[in-house]
């Protein structure tokens, strides 16, 4: 009754001291080392470590062991107060005098056996773990004692194969021991989480506890004693986790290591490896006696399917001529158990089948396997990168069917699941029980043959997939003047293999890779040297003969159509490629035109029309839209039109046909200009006329056929006008403007040496004084003040 209200943490005066004794064995364990390493001459760093790692281990096994006694003597006393828990549960009599409730008491009974299943847990994982340490310093003991083999050399291949059973068994169980690592330290981290909400719990009951009522009291401090006993409990678990995870980490470092010693091991035994004829022989006569084992139990089956066949005419029959319900019910029992006999019948003669061709794959394995490790007995030497894309192919096939075939053993064993329910829970009222015990029993044996055929798969995946490693090792030893004769020779048999590939057809006519890589030969070639012949005579024609330079162009355009033409057709024609394929192709390209190709086509065929009827030629000064300037090029889609201030304009031919365009230059070089000078009134109009006439003659470039003109054209509002006209021949070299502005220079420069005036815009303002002038003051703010219609003065002065 006293422990009632007693704390529920458990005292111990061994766990009380507990922290001083794991002190002392440590000052004891340490203090030799201490004390040598002090009296010892300096070695170096490694023999240090070495030490130290030698004087850690022990202790750290020493403080396990003293953690071991803790934990058995905390098991105990969690033992004693369950036991005292559960005779306070019993006397229900004296609940009344406590004022706790029944359920409350449970609680604490709940939470001392979670914390004794964590202590246990525990202990277990610590007892595990010193084993598995004793197990570590065996394995390091006896490591080269295992590392050896003991049968003579040369081994067998099927001595290599038991070796490499070894290593694929210990990697499955590093394999399986990496997931439960990832389990232990997800459940670390649960439980970590799980401390901190029971701490929490702990924490609102001790608010509680501080408000609570004198008779609510009692009852609320057993409360917190319980969630105390929880938080216990939990961190309890998450030792014991985080134990587990230590005690599943050494047992893979040791699985590691078992694993690393068949690696070994089959490093040393496969360059002794003979895969001999004999051996081979003796292989191909097992998978021989296999196959007729499948082919005699194939007949058997098949003698089944046929008596079930006439079994099932036979329950045919029996149904037809039963006149009772419960003959009938019987009659149709036994035509539904022949049916599926016989279903099952069917799928065992498949898989038999199914297993015959796989045990020639089998067969073909093997002797692929015998090559690879006697390249020189092959018909010829093998291709290790052909042989290792065959095998990954293979491996993907035997896989694939694999993976079928285990959704249907899971469908299966879900159908055998379902009816061996209903069988151990089977009534009368669920009809006849011998029916569906024999259905199952059908069920049975197709899962075997199915399991049967799943174990072979994965054997004969097995066997792949240490072919193609034992591919890869020889690839490997190739040289890099292997990999690369290697490497041209896959090229070339890709290539060859792949280029008569049909890729259409036209007409009777087939289109292969190779017309095409011809065709594009030929293409290639041909306009290519054409292009060297066509600017051999482009030279010839502008340097010997002396052509204008548009009349080269227009040559030089033609003859580039004119030999894509004849290159293409000359292609066609020899990599036999029918012209009806532009028949083919008709529909496409008017298609294409419909569609937008018209304007492309309308383009072309206008570069076309001014190449012939050259209204406008390279050099030509050409103004279009606004824009002066030169034409560069006339090519099959634009013309370039190069701007004076040297930007280049890509105007489309139809352009040109289609708007309104000046060319200065189309007949001749010669182009008329126009300078024209106002000067004042009262100025000799026959010095000026002659004064600009000789500003225009004494200028080198001007034209003296046709013969400049002046003219004295008007008489302006405050000027008297005259224009001079001349003519310009336009070149490279002369620009008619810079001929305009020296003129004008000289008019100037004569004018003034003539006392010549050159008239600006001037205006006379004339003042009528018939009548005098009215003066009116008027004041800043009335000034300010708009006037209105009725308020404006007279007149107003000139400001």
């Amino acid at each position: 009754m006293k422990r009632l209200h007693a704390p529920a943490s458990i005292h111990l005066g061994f766990r009380r001291y507990l922290p001083v004794f794991v002190l002392l064995f440590l000052l004891i364990g340490t203090a030799p080392i201490v004390f040598a390493q002090a009296i010892s001459l300096p070695g170096t760093a490694a023999e240090t470590a070495a030490e130290g790692e030698e004087a850690e281990a022990p202790t750290t096994e020493m403080a396990d062991e003293l953690l071991m006694l803790d934990l058995e003597s905390r098991i105990s006393d969690v033992e004693t107060l369950i036991a005292e828990n559960q005779v306070i549960e019993e006397s229900g009599g004296e609940e009344a005098e406590r004022a706790i409730a029944l359920e409350t008491v449970q609680a604490r009974t709940a939470a001392y056996r979670k914390l004794l299943m964590a202590y246990q847990r525990h202990r277990n994982a610590l007892r595990d773990l010193l084993a598995l340490r004793e197990q570590h310093e065996t394995f390091d003991a006896e490591r080269e004692e295992a590392l050896a083999i003991t049968e003579e050399p040369p081994y067998s291949i099927a001595f290599l194969d038991n070796l490499l059973n070894e290593v694929a068994v210990r990697q499955m169980d590093v394999e399986a021991e990496l997931l439960s690592l990832r389990a232990l330290r997800e459940l670390v981290s649960m439980e970590r989480a799980d401390v901190g909400v029971a701490r929490t719990a702990l924490n609102r009951l001790s608010e509680q506890l501080r408000g609570a009522s004198q008779a609510e009291r009692p009852r609320v401090l057993y409360e917190v004693e319980t969630a105390r006993t929880l938080v216990q409990a939990n961190e309890a678990e998450f030792e014991a986790a985080q134990a587990e995870l230590r005690r599943t980490e050494s047992y893979k470092e040791l699985l590691d290591k078992n694993l690393e010693l068949a690696g070994e091991r089959v490093e040393r035994a496969r360059p002794q490896t003979l895969f001999r004829q004999e051996e081979l022989d003796a292989i191909i006569e097992r998978q021989q006696a296999v196959i007729e084992e499948l082919t005699a139990e194939s007949q058997k089956v098949r003698d089944t399917i046929e008596q079930q066949r006439t079994h099932i005419a036979q329950a045919e029959r029996a149904l037809e001529g039963a006149t009772e319900e419960s003959a009938q019910q019987q009659a149709r029992n036994e035509l539904d158990l022949h049916r599926r006999r016989m279903e099952a019948a069917r799928i065992e003669l498949a898989v038999l089948e199914s297993l015959q061709e796989y045990e020639n794959d089998v067969t073909d394995l093997w002797q692929t396997r015998f090559w690879v490790a006697n390249p020189t007995l092959a018909p010829e030497w093998p291709d290790w990168n052909a042989l290792a894309t065959q095998l990954r192919d293979r491996i993907d096939i035997f896989n694939r069917e694999r993976n079928a075939g285990d959704r249907r053993a899971m469908s299966l064993r879900s159908q055998i699941s379902t009816l061996e329910t209903r069988l151990a829970n089977w009534t009368a009222e669920d009809g006849d029980k011998n029916l569906a015990e024999q259905q199952l029993a059908i069920l049975r044996n197709r899962e075997a043959v199915r399991a049967r055929i799943q174990v072979r798969m994965a054997q004969i995946i097995n066997l792949a997939e240490r072919i193609l490693d034992e591919v890869r090792m020889r690839q490997l030893e190739r040289g890099w003047g292997q990999r690369i004769s290697d490497a041209l020779g896959r090229t070339y048999t890709f290539v060859s293999m792949n280029f008569d590939r049909q890729l259409t057809e036209i007409g009777d006519e087939s289109i292969t890779v190779r017309k095409i890589f011809y065709l594009l030969v030929i293409l290639v070639g041909g306009l290519a040297a054409g292009r060297f012949f066509i600017r051999y005579l482009r030279n010839y024609a502008s340097e010997k003969l002396k052509l204008r330079s548009n009349v080269v162009l227009i040559f030089e355009k033609l003859s580039n159509y004119l030999l894509f033409i004849i290159v293409f057709y000359f292609a066609l024609n020899y990599v036999n490629i029918p012209l009806t394929i532009f028949t083919f192709l008709g529909g496409a390209i008017a298609l294409g035109i419909g569609f937008g190709a018209q304007n492309l086509i309308n383009n072309f065929l206008s570069g076309l029309i001014l190449m012939g009827e050259q209204p406008i030629r390279i050099g030509d000064w050409v103004e279009i839209d606004g824009k002066i300037g030169i034409i560069s090029n006339i090519g099959a889609r634009a013309s370039r039109l190069r701007l004076f201030s040297g930007v280049e304009m890509l105007i489309p031919n139809s352009k040109f046909l289609e708007t309104n365009v000046i060319n200065w230059t189309l007949t001749d070089k010669q182009v008329r200009v126009q300078v024209s000078v106002g000067v004042a009134y009262g100025s000799p109009t026959r010095d000026a006329q002659r004064l600009i006439m000789r500003a225009v003659t004494e200028h080198g470039q001007v034209l003296e056929d046709p013969e400049p003109k002046v003219f004295f054209e008007e008489f302006g509002d405050n000027a008297l006008h005259f224009s001079a006209y001349f003519w310009v021949e336009i070149g490279p070299a002369v620009d008619a403007r810079a001929v305009m502005s020296d003129v004008r220079h000289r008019i100037d420069k004569l004018f003034k040496e003539a006392d010549i005036v050159i008239a600006f815009p001037q205006r006379d303002v004339h003042l009528d004084v018939t009548s005098p002038l009215e003066l009116q003051m008027v004041s800043p703010k009335s000034a300010d003040k708009a006037p209105d219609d009725n308020d404006r003065p007279a007149s107003r002065l000139p400001g």
